[in-house]
């Protein structure tokens, strides 16, 4: 179980990484007067709040489809 975990948090790490890579390329590709309105600041940290929803997705998904064995595993027991 840890394993699993650890696969899924290493690749949505990975996509994380790259997400903000491409977001941040495009974000160079915004015409001054775009960047100069938003600012700077605020396109890093909308960003870095898109790629940590990202990343913690497979952890989300993986609660959602494992909550209902764990919790007729503990009934039992």
């Amino acid at each position: 179980m840890n394993y699993y975990f650890f696969l899924g948090l290493q690749t949505a790490l990975h996509v994380k990484v790259d997400l903000l890579y491409t977001l941040y390329q495009k974000s160079l590709r915004l015409g001054v007067d775009v960047r100069n309105a938003r600012g700077v600041g605020t396109v890093v940290n909308l960003q870095s709040n898109d790629a940590s929803k990202v990343w913690m997705m497979p952890v989300h998904i993986h609660t959602l489809w494992n909550s209902p064995f764990q919790v007729s595993s503990a009934a039992l027991l």
